[in-house]
Parts: C-alpha cells; sequence; structure tokens
C-alpha cells in the first residue's frame, strides 16, 4: 500500500535547512532490499513538499514498497545536493498488527528450545473445548454447557475430564466431571464453591 513519509532533512554544506528545493522524481532512487537502485514510480504532481526544516512530505506508491525488508532511498539533486535514509517495509499484515489494531498470528516453533514441547502443547491445546455457561440447570454439581451443539458428542464423552473456568466467580476454579447429557448439554461434576452463572466461560481440559 501507499505510504506517506517525512524525508529529509536537506541541508547545505554549512548545516542550514534547505526550504526551497525542486526535488524532481527522477532525483529519487530506492533500492529495495538491496537490491539495484531504481528511481521511485511515483507518477508526475506527487513531487516531495517541504513541510519544515528541511524536511520534505513524500508519498511512496504501493509499486515502492512491494517487497518486505530494508528500503533505502538516496535524492540526488544537481548542485551536490544529497540525502539517504533507511526504511523497513513490512508484509501489510505484520504493519497491522505493529502499528494497527489487528493482532499479530505466532506459531511456536519451540519451548525451551525443544521443538517436540511446541508440538506436544499444539495437539494439547487442540483437544480443549471452550464452553459458554447457559442459562438453566446450573448447580454447584451441574453446568448448562449450552455452546456445545446437541448430536455432537455421546453421552458421558467427556467423564473424567476437568472443567477450568476462565470468567465469572468460578474464574481458575477446576472441576472433574463425573456425568455428560448430551440432550440437554448438562455436565455434571464434583461439587464447586458457587453456581456458574450464564455466560461465564470455561474449557473442558
Amino acid at each position: 500500500m501507499a505510504n506517506t513519509r517525512m524525508i529529509g532533512p536537506f541541508l547545505d554544506v554549512n548545516g542550514n535547512p534547505l526550504t526551497a528545493l525542486s526535488i524532481a522524481l527522477s532525483d529519487i532512487w530506492l533500492s529495495k532490499s538491496s537490491g539495484a537502485y531504481a528511481n521511485t514510480s511515483q507518477s508526475a504532481g506527487n513531487e516531495p513538499v517541504h513541510q519544515r526544516a528541511g524536511d520534505y512530505l513524500f508519498t511512496f506508491p504501493a509499486s515502492d514498497c512491494d517487497v518486505a525488508g530494508p528500503l533505502r532511498l538516496q535524492v540526488d539533486i544537481a548542485g551536490d545536493v544529497g540525502m539517504c535514509m533507511d526504511f523497513d517495509v513490512y508484509p501489510a499484515a505484520k504493519y497491522d498488527a505493529l502499528f494497527g489494531s489487528d493482532a499479530m498470528w505466532a506459531d511456536v516453533i519451540a519451548v525451551n528450545g525443544d521443538a517436540g514441547a511446541s508440538l506436544n502443547l499444539q495437539l494439547a491445546a487442540g483437544t480443549m473445548l471452550y464452553v459458554v455457561v447457559g442459562a438453566t440447570g446450573n448447580s454447584t454439581t451441574t453446568i448448562h454447557a449450552d455452546s456445545i451443539a446437541s448430536g455432537v458428542y455421546d453421552d458421558n464423552h467427556f467423564v473424567g475430564r476437568t472443567v477450568l473456568f476462565t470468567s465469572g466467580h468460578l474464574k481458575r476454579q477446576m472441576a472433574t466431571i463425573t456425568e455428560y447429557d448430551d440432550a440437554s448439554n448438562l455436565l455434571t461434576v464434583t461439587q464447586m464453591t458457587a453456581i456458574p452463572q450464564q455466560n461465564d466461560t470455561l474449557i473442558i481440559v
């Protein structure tokens, strides 16, 4: 995608800002990921515009930012005026995760240097079931597992497994499943200290 950035400062030999340069697009050179230099692909009429103290605003078109990795900018203007800057180009998803509101996806390839441990972690997490508590039938020994669709699991499918509450008054409390009724989505568990409430959440471990 196109990206607008401040480039500069442009200074004379005495360090004074140059505020009235006419920077042509043919003066702007780019090296993508340490490759050969080429002129910007920006179209005429979009030349850099001075903002303050020798800094100029310039929009890099999407075709200038289509290679992930380092991007070096060189500006060479007649009269021995030049400037060099380095940028980093990220894939769109990574950029949005770092600077926007998107989440960043990450794969764990090892735990404490052990690749097998990460695989075991993946397999274990893949067997856990997220449950939202329903409104009916809840007690200190029963949980209405409303988010489990009927007909997917047999009666008593979850017997012997553990529920771990992740929200609500019972958060971090665990109980062992002793019975499961598929028709009513009702889990019977060992004694809990309180009654689960509608929309509480848990995982079946």
